[in-house]
């Protein structure tokens, strides 16, 4: 299932206020949309996770806020069109904020000097009441026995200016004559300055759905206008006739803005003293039905007054001989609760003079406490001082142990790799007397012969010195044995 374009009608309404700045004739706010509860039209449920990721998560959203350009139509785009057209925009929204104890989006929108826009502002300055409604694409589904607005695919859009009001009851009709016809001159003016069929549509969409009693005559001008707009047009202007025409259009702008500026406030006059005038209406009446009412009441009241005069004035002289027998009595039981509350009144003062003086010892006792308590807090400070200085103490011992340690495993290492050494010495040695007796047993046996048999021998282990490879050690043990 693809996206659609979903446009509702929230249960919202809006506030109309006066415009200060340029560019805007008012402004609307109010509550924009409601995330507890469906909508009127679909009872459809736009969750709070849309509105948080969607409108206020969306980075788009909230620039096209800060810079005012997050524009509303007067009525929701026909078709399939789904993207807000600037010449159609009506108002621009500037304010958006979630509540979340209502449940609900509020909103605030200015009403743009554009003809759309001056539409919006004299349907306003009627008194109509008009709502919000929201457009955007995305899909639905079905959660939890609800029809629910998918925040994954839900794309927001924007929010335009719908006729239909939340609440029927906001409806204001046009009572006074002079209003309707300030109505009217505005709505016909609108008319006869759109120069284009998308203008009068809009006009024609927001007359079907009021209640304006010449609502025909004014949709019969619509029609007329939207006839001259399809006739086609054969006259070509000059260079110079179209800066003569650009000058009346310019010059009929000045006088329409003129115009229009002077209607605005008449209008508005209009409205207050229409609206004042019919508040004094049902002040009026309200306090005369009130009035009526309170008259029969007070002639009811006087009536059963009257019977209970006469009725107090012969159970009084009962009442009051009874009454003195009554107050006697009591006035004896006062007497003496009065002795009663004295005798508790001093033992009060006694119990607030020991008060007093217990009061006093914890005061000392309170300093003592206070004293111990410096004494303990300073004391406090010098223990955490040793233990830090004791604690730096302990890091440098451990980093001494540490490289004793190191040393250790050092001197370990030098005696195995002297002990291997050693060994190898001892075996050298060892080869080294073998070799020696070997050359003591060479020199016994030629000594038996008739020649010298020292140099002859010395000579043949000289021979045989110099053409066997031995170590250097073997060299010098065989030499000092020689020497001998």
């Amino acid at each position: 299932m693809g996206k659609a374009t979903i446009i509702e009608a929230q249960n919202s309404n809006t506030v109309y206020e006066q415009g200060k700045s340029k560019g805007t004739l008012g402004k609307l706010k109010g509550i924009f949309a409601d995330y507890k509860h469906g909508t009127r039209n679909s009872d459809r449920l736009y969750t709070e996770e849309l509105w948080d990721n969607r409108v206020f998560g969306s980075s788009d959203v909230m620039e096209a806020l800060q810079t005012k350009t997050l524009f509303g139509e007067l009525d929701h785009p026909e078709g399939d069109r789904c993207e807000t057209l600037a010449k159609n925009a009506a108002i621009t929204i500037t304010k958006l904020e979630k509540r979340p104890d209502e449940g609900v989006i509020y909103g605030e929108a200015e009403i743009l000097d554009t003809p759309t826009g001056r539409i919006v502002k004299a349907l306003a300055d009627s008194g109509a009441q008009l709502g919000i409604s929201s457009r955007g694409m995305g899909e639905e589904i079905y959660q939890e026995g609800k029809n629910i607005i998918d925040p994954e695919t839900y794309d927001f859009i924007t929010f335009d200016v719908v006729v239909t009001p939340a609440n029927t009851k906001a409806r204001v009709s046009l009572t006074e004559s002079k209003h309707l016809n300030k109505l009217t001159e505005s709505v016909t003016r609108e008319i006869n300055e759109s120069e284009t069929q998308n203008q009068l549509n809009q006009i024609k969409s927001v007359l079907q759905n009021t209640n304006i009693e010449n609502k025909n005559t004014l949709l019969k001008q619509v029609e007329n206008k939207l006839q001259t707009l399809n006739k086609p047009v054969n006259n070509k202007l000059t260079e110079a006739n179209k800066t003569i025409a650009l000058n009346l259009l310019k010059k009929r702008f000045t006088e329409q803005a003129t115009t229009l500026e002077q209607t605005i406030e008449a209008s508005n006059q209009l409205a207050k003293e229409n609206k004042q005038l019919i508040e004094e209406k049902q002040f009026l009446d309200e306090s005369r039905t009130t009035i009526k009412s309170k008259l029969k009441e007070a002639k009811i009241q006087i009536n059963t007054l009257n019977k209970n005069i006469e009725d107090m004035k012969t159970s009084n002289k009962k009442a009051i001989s009874q009454n003195t027998q009554v107050l006697q009595k009591q006035l004896q039981i006062a007497l003496q609760k009065a002795e009663m509350l004295e005798s508790v009144n001093k033992e009060l003062q006694k119990s607030n003079t020991n008060l007093t003086e217990n009061n006093k010892k914890l005061d000392k006792q309170l300093n003592n406490i206070q004293e111990i308590n410096k004494q303990l807090s300073n004391d406090l400070d010098y223990n955490n001082k040793l233990l830090i200085e004791m604690d730096n103490k302990n890091k440098s011992l451990q980093n001494k142990v540490k490289i004793l340690q190191e040393q250790k495993q050092t001197t370990q290492n030098t005696n195995i790799k002297l002990t291997e050494n050693k060994k190898l010495q001892e075996q050298k040695t060892k080869q080294l007397e073998n070799k020696v007796k070997e050359l003591e047993d060479e020199v016994n046996r030629f000594s038996k012969l008739s020649f010298n048999p020292v140099i002859k021998a010395t000579n043949i282990v000289t021979e045989n010195y110099e053409n066997t490879e031995y170590t250097q050690d073997e060299i010098d043990l065989l030499n000092t044995l020689i020497n001998k």
